[in-house]
């Protein structure tokens, strides 16, 4: 009999390999972080999250960018409730994070899938879908990530690779949350009334470089989340700035 479990036990084994022997390294990971995956790549390897899992997390769309392209949002919930409203009924925290402003800088973006896969995959870092549900755009300006070349930033140390600052049209999409000139924007303004986060991480900058600046964390405070109801807290982000082994200067 036990030879009989152990043989089904390891057909099974071969037939259904475990998430854990499968390659779950990020792109970034797997050229240790020398280069940052098109949008194409980055979409794959979300893709391959959300079939892994499927009921903690899902890919929408908010619209789409100047050439064409479809803006997603990525949503990780650890019961499979997607809906902002039910969230918010629930207590919990949303925290929303926008990544690739600036396409040139990728760390945000790279850092997400890793954390997504900690949090869904690997399951170190679950517990931090306890009390809050993570949302996060892979890259907000697309067109401009897709600008590809080794001369965008040619005084940042790396990628290898990276995007163009403005997006399909030149305009500078971190400059445009008032005029909302561009449709970037415009999606990005409906996207955070629908969606009300109680915190906005902002990544507008690489780990290559040089510069140490921590950006800027809007927090929308309620109840159980700060004083005020309804009021918005923009925290210093420049604090520390021209320390002993940091680069600073006018901004």
């Amino acid at each position: 009999m036990r030879i009989r479990v152990f043989t089904l036990a390891m057909a099974l084994g071969s037939i259904f390999p475990t998430l854990y022997s499968q390659d779950w390294r990020t792109p970034a990971e797997v050229s240790d972080y020398r280069t940052t995956p098109d949008y194409a790549e980055t979409l794959r390897y979300l893709d391959r999250i959300v079939a892994a899992a499927p009921g903690q997390v899902k890919i929408e769309d908010f619209g789409r960018t100047g050439e064409g392209r479809d803006l997603k949002i990525v949503i990780a919930s650890k019961d499979g409730v997607f809906d902002p409203g039910a969230i918010h009924a629930s207590g919990r925290v949303i925290l929303l994070v926008q990544n690739a402003i600036h396409a040139g800088e990728m760390d945000g973006k790279d850092s997400c899938l890793a954390l997504l896969r900690d949090m869904v995959i690997a399951k170190s870092k679950a517990a931090l879908l306890e009390h809050a549900v993570f949302v996060f755009i892979p890259a907000y300006n697309i067109d401009g990530h897709e600008r590809r070349s080794p001369y965008n930033r040619i005084n940042q140390n790396g990628p290898d690779i990276m995007g163009w600052r403005g997006n399909g049209t030149n305009l500078n999409l971190n400059r445009d949350y008032m005029k909302a000139d561009t449709l970037e924007a415009r999606a990005f303004l409906k996207l955070f009334h629908r969606w009300l986060p109680d915190l906005l991480r902002r990544r507008s900058c690489y780990r290559w470089c040089g510069l140490s600046i921590r950006c800027d964390l809007y927090h929308r405070r309620r109840s159980g989340c700060g004083a005020g109801d309804g009021e918005v807290d923009s925290r210093d982000g420049y604090s520390g700035v021209g320390a002993p082994g940091r680069c600073g200067g006018g901004m």
